[in-house]
Parts: structure tokens; sequence; C-alpha cells
């Protein structure tokens, strides 16, 4: 008898082990996975730490000092620039906007955007407009999100909520320091367990801070949470430092640190029917100036998908401006807007030309337009595109601004009749970025670079 109830109490003992275990199993596995100890083959991230917590929402803390001239919102005008609405400096005393206009050979897409620059040639911020891309779950990168059971789970989670989640959702991972998930002074309508934490000052043994916050998780959060770090990896850049939710815009926002811990580069993404829109800015902290520029932004960029008849309208104003004022800034940024909503069209390319080339103070802004036909469309003298770049680059950095202006100036008074025939134009202007290669440098007192 004593025999069988031995017998009997060993089994059950193990019956409680084997259940125990199996039950503790997937909670054990989970937390070697957020720790970065998991080294199977169903899951697999890298530097699984960098994916899991939202951090920096006070990047966005306004600092920005008001600038002291009652006029200031007199200065501003949106321009439809790309697949964005943007709020420019059109005429502002102490800020000069500058466009930026890459052409990607190897996609055969064209990257827009706008510098912030002082009339002193020291650059503000600059904002970069991104391509759209689509937004959509990637089950089959990871052997366990193929799981039938898991798959279906995961399925029927809505694309709105997985990408705000990506940029929003916190992964519990606070076991280093000893400190639970839940935050008393935040969740304040939390489950009773709460106050037990504030009266010990939300300080727990490691070992007993594990086991909570695990065990406050069911199975099916578990696997969610890993399959947000995956989305993350997947779908943020190598280069990001911090990430996190902006509500008031419904922005996910990733921040790149520079050398210099105050300067930063801030990449906002807004997703709106399956595809992500994204535009991407420069922020120096300590700088009041690029804060009041980041803030307009920010506060007035808006996604708008261009259009030919946006185009034609924007050019219609053009024609409307004085003529000092179309060969100047103003007119370069009606023109630009205009081409940016119709890029394959090669007249707004030639007008952009054609109006800065009558301006003054224009060689900085003439300079991706030369450079971005010589890329696109090629050259007359066959030339050496990127040397070409180059060449332009290291001729602004070498001029101090005066000598651009007077460059400028003896370009115009020499200048030969320009043609009148479209492809004629624009072979002309196309020769005329081969001949600024050529030109001679001359010696600057002061160096100004616009990089």
């Amino acid at each position: 008898m004593k025999k069988i109830l031995f017998i009997s109490f060993g089994i059950v003992c193990f019956a409680v082990i084997a259940g125990l275990a199996i039950y503790f199993y997937p909670y054990v596995l989970y937390y070697r996975i957020i720790q970065g100890k998991y080294d199977g083959e169903y899951y697999k991230v890298k530097n699984i730490e960098r994916y899991l917590n939202p951090n920096a929402k006070d990047l966005l803390v306004d600092r920005t000092q008001v600038l002291g001239d009652s006029d200031e919102e007199n200065y501003w005008k949106t321009f439809h620039i790309g697949q964005y609405k943007l709020l420019l400096p059109l005429s502002h005393p102490l800020i000069g906007i500058f466009p930026i206009v890459n052409f990607k050979e190897d996609k055969k897409e064209v990257e827009l955007g706008i510098k912030f620059m002082t009339y002193r040639g020291e650059k503000i911020t600059e904002i970069a407009l991104g391509p759209e891309e689509r937004f959509a779950h990637k089950f089959n990168e990871q052997k366990l999100f193929a799981i039938p059971m898991i798959y279906r789970y995961l399925e029927r989670v809505s694309i709105e909520d997985l990408w705000r989640d990506i940029f929003e959702k916190r992964i519990i991972h606070r076991y280093e320091e000893g400190i639970s998930v839940i935050d008393c002074d935040k969740d304040k309508d939390k489950d009773k367990e709460c106050s037990f934490f504030k009266k010990k000052k939300q300080k727990v043994k490691k070992v007993f801070g594990v086991v909570y916050d695990l065990l406050t998780l069911d199975f099916s959060e578990m696997i969610y949470n890993l399959y947000v770090i995956h989305m993350r990896e997947k779908y943020f850049p190598g280069n990001f430092n911090d990430f996190f939710y902006y509500a008031d815009k419904n922005y996910g926002v990733l921040i790149s640190r520079g050398k210099d811990s105050y300067r930063n580069r801030v990449t906002f993404y807004s997703l709106g029917q399956g595809v992500v829109q994204s535009y991407a800015m420069e922020l120096d902290l300590q700088d009041p100036l690029a804060h009041t520029v980041f803030k307009k932004m920010l506060q007035h960029t808006f996604y708008a998908p261009s259009t030919l008849e946006e185009s034609q309208n924007i050019y219609r104003e053009f024609v409307e401006l004085p003529y000092k004022q179309k060969i100047d800034q103003e007119g370069m940024i009606y023109l630009f807007s205009a081409w940016t909503n119709d890029v394959e069209n090669k007249e707004f390319l030639f007008e952009v030309i054609k109006f800065l080339e009558k301006g003054g103070n224009n060689f900085a802004r003439l300079q991706p337009f030369y450079v971005y036909a010589s890329k696109r469309y090629g050259n007359g003298d066959d030339a050496n595109s990127e040397r070409q770049e180059a060449q332009l680059k290291e001729k602004i950095k070498s001029e101090d601004l005066a000598n651009i202006e007077q460059a400028d100036r003896d370009n115009r008074n020499s200048v030969e009749s320009v043609p009148t025939s479209a492809e004629e134009r624009f072979r002309f202007y196309l020769k005329k970025a081969n001949e600024v290669e050529k030109s001679e440098k001359p010696k600057a007192a002061n160096e100004v670079i616009l990089d």
C-alpha cells in the first residue's frame, strides 16, 4: 500500500512539475528572446534592445524663441512641393531658401527638398521629402509567425493599429532595473497591484519583477510583442537612435543623432490607405532660428498628392508675378513648386533655369538644377556628371557670396542669346553646366559651405 502511495505521489509530482514546465516555458522563452539570449531558428532579430521601447518624446518640446518681428507671419507662404504642402519663408529678412533636387539613377527617382540658409551662407536646417512606400504585414520572414495558429491571430490585427504600435508600444523590459512595468503615477486606473508597488516605491527585487511582469502577460500579447519588434526591425532604417509616436499629428518619428549630441535628423512618417509618406528635417538643439523653422515645418507640413492641375495653377500664379520677382527667389519657388508637381515636364525645368539665369545671387540655386538635368537627361559634351557635380560643389565652397554674385552678373552680361525652341534651350543650359565646371575659381576671402 505504501509503495502504491509513493508511486502515486511520484506520478503526481512529476505531472505537476511537467505541467508547470509546459506552462512556464513560453514565458521563459519570451524572456530569453527579449534579452537577446535566444539563438534558435524560429525567431531572429539582431540588436533586439534597439527595438524594445520608444523614447525621446521630449525632443519635440517647444524650445522655440519667438522672433521679435511683428510681421513674422507675413514672411511665410504655403507652397505645394512634390507630395507635400510646405510653409516656406518667401521674403524673410533672415532666411533664404535653396532647392534640393537629387536624381537617383539606380531607382530613376527624384528626391526633393528645401535647404534653409542665412544670408551669410550658414545652414539653418533642411527638409527632405521621402518616397511613398507600401506598409503591409510581414509574416513569412520569421518561422514563428508562419505557424498557422499564430498567423491567423496576427492576420486579424489591422494595419492602422500595427502602424501605431510599432512606434508607440512599450515592450516589457525593465528587469535589469528591478522595476515593475506598471507605472502608478501614469496608470492610476490599473488594478490593485499598483497600490502595492506604489507603497513599495515601485522597487522590487529583480526576481519578483521578472515573475510578476511575465505573468501579467498572456500568450497572445507575447506573440504580438515579438511581432511588433520584428516589424520595427524590418521597417526602421539601420541608423536610427530613438523612436516614438507623435499623437498630435499622428506621426511615427525616428531620430538619428549626429556626432554632436545636439544635432539630430528627425524623420516623420504618416500612414494613409496603407501607404507611408515621410519627410526628414535636421534639428540643431542649440539654434533658436533652427527651432523656429522646425516648429513651423512640423505644424504646417501636410501630405498633398501632386497633380497636373496643381502644377498648371501654380504656373499661372508665377506668370502674374512682376518680372523682378520672377527672376529672384520668389519666382524660383513658384517654378520649382510647379515643376515638382509634374517632374517629367522638361519645360518647367527650362523655365526654372532660364529665369534664375537672368536673376542675381542665384548661382547656388541654379547648381542643383544643372546637376539634375545633366544626370537625368545627359549633356552635350558627355562630361562625367559625377565629376561635374563635385566641381560645382567645390566652386561654391571656394567662393564667397560677393564673388558668386559678381560672377553671376558677369555671366549674364556676356551670355550668348538663348535659343527659342525647347530642345535647343535645354541643350544650351546643359552646355552651360559644363562651362561652369571649366571656369576659373576666383580667390575667396571667406568660405561659404552649402553642403
